[in-house]
């Protein structure tokens, strides 16, 4: 197996640096988000949940644009067609001004009437102020970083975006807790964030026009190869349905104090999500995508050695955090006695979409490199509307916030269903067999160990370090009953993968 085309030195570093970039984010989120819930409170933490869902609304403005430039990119990358990159940057970045001017003036919309839905539990000129300080993050983006983006990620560069990242969250923590336990108010704290944000960008377009001097930035746009974006837009539409209705409904009917119950749990599973999607994911998409242009078949190889590995490591991720959530979030909330954050429920259903959504992103990987983004749109659309049925029924007959997530597991269950069949039918062209063994092998290990950890001998700490030892534990639990399970059961499979990591490190 020849793994040249995938392996490499910039894969390595988009690898490591997404990994480290998704545990400072999920560290110095949970930081912030303790401090904020001990400094305000409940209800404004769920005020900050809200409207970033509220953000991410708007920014289906920019549907499909950065995807599809980054598609468009592939090609002329790899062929050093330096015309052809020119024109595909500045049709990105005549799009992303025009998106920004639209942005603006729905942002000063919605930070008018956002307010009057929390007017009972937050003051007006807060919750106006927080909204607009959030949105202009957006803007930032839009406006200073958006095609800079796109020839890093297509450009097998990813991790020069998570470095950035990287400080600029850490910077972001330091300053914001500094100002926390000075006292300052909530929306000079989320300034602090978008100066930050900030700092980022102008990093983006210091290394861009450094590194990139064959391109020119004043060249004619060239609008047909950005062309796919009206593909794209249904399936970005899609995500933000299924990703952000559950706290756009709770926001609209129940409390503050549910949203921040639901942020919680959703902060840590939201980032585990992203940590697979961009360090399994994103850093491999580049390299796969100029494969995919070139070698066929040296990508439907390098495919099944990928979702082997992504699909079993999932599992273990899972059932560790089905086990280890709720004495985490137990430690996480003690000393906020405003709302109730523990919750038998939560953990399954959010593991389960963690789940549901995440074991596709192979396959979704593939899609996105071969450009089948019209191919796909109508599962997405048929996804996003049995989100809203599901969810919206279920929360209204009175299951609340059980309803929503179970409407979001269901989703998820028919859109990884059809995603898998589709590429592999149409992209990988091969039968889908060993993924569903691996998949049946590994999701019997996984009930297993919920009903042995979880409900019959649940971990129960008193302290951070309890936690810690009790993580380490069931972690080799899980590692070992996985191993031996695939070992066992899924024999073919794992020996397959161990072949090709073997072949993969003696080149």
């Amino acid at each position: 197996m020849n793994t040249k085309g995938l392996i490499g030195t910039s894969l390595s570093k988009n690898m490591i640096m997404s990994l480290v970039s998704r545990i400072v984010t999920l560290i110095t989120g949970l930081i912030i988000q303790r401090e904020i819930l001990l400094a305000y409170g409940s209800v404004l933490n769920g005020l900050t949940s809200s409207i970033s869902q509220v953000m991410s609304y708007l920014i289906l403005l920019e549907a499909g644009l950065g995807t599809a430039s980054i598609q468009a990119l592939y090609a002329p990358l790899a062929d050093e067609d330096w015309d052809k990159v020119s024109g595909i940057l500045s049709a990105t970045k005549s799009q992303y001004k025009k998106i920004a001017g639209i942005f603006i003036l729905l942002l000063l919309v919605v930070s008018a009437v956002l307010p009057f839905a929390v007017i009972d539990e937050v003051e007006y000129g807060v919750a106006a102020l927080l909204t607009l300080v959030t949105g202009g993050s957006y803007v930032l983006s839009y406006i200073v970083g958006g095609k800079y983006k796109a020839i890093l990620n297509s450009d097998r560069k990813v991790y020069v975006l998570y470095t950035l990242e990287v400080i600029s969250v850490v910077l972001s923590c330091i300053l914001r807790v500094i100002a926390l336990h000075l006292g300052f108010d909530i929306v000079t704290v989320q300034i602090i964030n978008l100066a930050t944000i900030l700092i980022k960008n102008v990093g983006y377009v210091i290394y861009v026009k450094h590194r990139y001097k064959n391109v020119d930035h004043n060249a004619a746009p060239d609008m047909p190869s950005i062309s796919k974006r009206k593909n794209v837009i249904v399936h970005s539409i899609a995500g933000v349905v299924v990703n952000h209705t559950d706290i756009m409904i709770l926001t609209l009917f129940a409390s503050m104090s549910v949203v921040s119950v639901y942020s919680i749990y959703n902060l840590v599973f939201a980032q585990f999500s992203i940590l697979f999607q961009t360090t399994l994911g994103s850093a491999l998409q580049g390299n796969l995508g100029r494969l995919y242009n070139k070698d066929k078949e040296q990508f439907k190889q390098h495919f099944s050695l990928y979702e082997t590995i992504f699909t079993v490591l999932l599992f273990i991720i899972s059932s560790i955090s089905i086990i280890m959530i709720l004495p985490f979030v137990k430690l996480y909330t003690s000393g906020v006695n405003d709302a109730d954050y523990i919750d038998f429920w939560l953990p399954l259903l959010f593991t389960l979409i963690f789940l549901m959504n995440t074991i596709r992103v192979p396959t979704i990987t593939a899609i996105n490199v071969a450009g089948a983004f019209e191919e796909t749109q109508r599962d997405a659309l048929i996804e996003a509307i049995i989100n809203l049925v599901v969810s919206i029924t279920l929360f209204a007959i009175g299951l609340g916030i059980y309803g929503l997530l179970i409407g979001t597991v269901v989703s998820f269950l028919y859109r990884t269903t059809t995603s898998i069949v589709y590429a592999y039918k149409n992209i990988i062209e091969r039968s889908a067999k060993n993924l569903i063994r691996t998949i049946i092998v590994n999701s019997s290990v996984f009930i297993a160990l919920y009903v042995v950890l979880a409900i019959i001998a649940p971990v129960n700490v008193t302290s951070w370090f309890g936690w810690i030892l009790g993580a380490v534990i069931v972690s080799v639990i899980c590692i070992a009953s996985f191993g031996i399970s695939n070992l066992i059961f899924n024999y073919k499979t794992v020996k397959n993968t161990f072949s090709d990591v073997k072949a993969l490190f003696t080149r």
